[in-house]
């Protein structure tokens, strides 16, 4: 009879708080580079529960891979604290610090095999030979890559390579695994396998990770919560449906999609984070409920009522609005279509189930007071850890 041999799968990090404690805390963290007068990180507050997939999404240049950098102790702050596990490590090293970085173009020796690249962090600690192996095995079969352990990088795909970096990051137990771009070297149809693969991978090791990206649907599909940046502000905090569905501003709403701006003014402040405004067409005014994520709207204040696509509906009665088809895009899964409204610019979209409208076709739409949210003209909204607009959700 043969025995049976069952790799055991590694454990990571240091567990000295339970999951969904504090892990990582970041209080007042600013960099400004010598030769900048504005700060390239300003004032950064966030807490990151152990275990969480946490991403920092946002344009180039708005500071989240310095962010990344400084949590991995590859920059000193100019100001504010790093703490993992409780204690401040502004002052300790890189290689002392139990954090891993999975760089964008992955960084393998392509001198050494699969296997080879996954024991290197083992081996410089010093972990004996028969552990070093049963380690490299299980993180191997962890990342779906079992048979591929011989294997030099040249002869693997990008995707594989990405998942040998994935697992040489883990070898060395990180208690924080930081992601930079992490897919942004993959063709499209390969980024959107590696999303699940690498969600899968870093769900299963529980280790809590840091991701850093500009591409919305990466920090969507992975991440458990998402934080928004903008010239060097975390603006927003919250879970991806959350930051979706309730932008904080204009600029955080068409950075993560697209989406109708109607030009509005509020006439009840009601209970919660409910308001009804009146909406001004350039034939008419129509009223409509909306909610709103920034604090101190009063009656009275201009903005936009935001809707986004796929919550605007075909529907006829006095709450509707009279459009013109301008443009239709057949996108296979759905299609979408621009409508003019006597000069205002409205977006409609649904499944693609065939092209219900030609251009030119008369279009009677509306949307649901509860999928439309109010954005105040100049909205000025700082978020950390506990952003406001978390904390009324929670």
């Amino acid at each position: 009879m043969t025995e049976q041999h069952t790799v055991e799968r590694p454990r990571f990090g240091n567990r000295s708080s339970p999951a969904g404690e504090p892990h990582v805390e970041i209080q007042g963290l600013s960099k400004t580079f010598t030769g900048r007068a504005d700060p390239v990180v300003r004032g950064l507050d966030l807490s990151i529960p152990r275990g969480e997939m946490f991403g920092l999404l946002g344009p180039s240049g708005c500071g989240k891979s310095t962010t990344l950098n400084l949590l991995g102790g590859f920059l000193e702050p100019s100001a504010g604290t790093i703490a993992i596990d409780g204690a401040v490590v502004n002052d300790v090293p890189p290689y002392r610090r139990g954090v891993a970085l999975v760089f964008q173009n992955y960084a393998l020796f392509p001198h050494l095999t699969a296997a080879e690249n996954v024991a290197f962090g083992p081996r410089i600690r010093r972990m004996p030979k028969p552990a070093t192996r049963e380690k490299v095995a299980g993180l191997l079969e962890l990342v779906g890559l079992a048979g591929h352990a011989d294997a030099y990088p040249g002869q693997l795909s990008g995707g594989q390579q990405q998942r040998v970096a994935i697992a040489r990051a883990l070898a060395v137990d990180p208690a924080l695994i930081l992601l930079d771009e992490p897919l942004s070297n993959l063709d499209a149809r390969l980024r959107a396998d590696m999303r699940v693969e690498l969600k899968r991978i870093l769900r299963e090791a529980g280790v809590t990770t840091v991701l850093v990206t500009h591409d919305q649907s990466e920090a969507f599909a992975v991440c458990d919560r998402v934080g928004l940046m903008f010239s060097g502000d975390l603006v927003t905090v919250g879970s991806p449906e959350r930051l979706y569905r309730l932008p904080v501003s204009r600029q955080a709403a068409e950075f993560i999609g697209e989406g109708t701006f109607l030009p509005a003014t509020v006439e009840h402040v009601g209970p919660g984070t409910t308001i009804k405004a009146r909406v001004t067409l350039p034939d008419r005014a129509i009223h409509t409920d909306a909610t709103t994520t920034v604090p101190g709207i009063r009656p009275g204040q201009e903005g936009q009522v935001f809707i986004r696509p796929e919550y605007v509906r075909s529907a006829t009665g006095d709450a509707t609005v009279s459009t013109t088809v301008e443009d239709v895009s057949y996108l296979g899964e759905t299609v979408t279509y621009r409508l003019d409204a006597r000069g205002q610019q409205i977006w409609y979209k649904t499944l693609g189930t065939g092209q219900a409208h030609q251009v030119g076709d008369t279009l009677s739409v509306t949307w649901s007071g509860s999928d439309a949210v109010f954005l105040p003209e100049e909205p000025s909204v700082r978020a950390g850890g506990s952003s406001p607009q978390e904390s009324r959700a929670s």
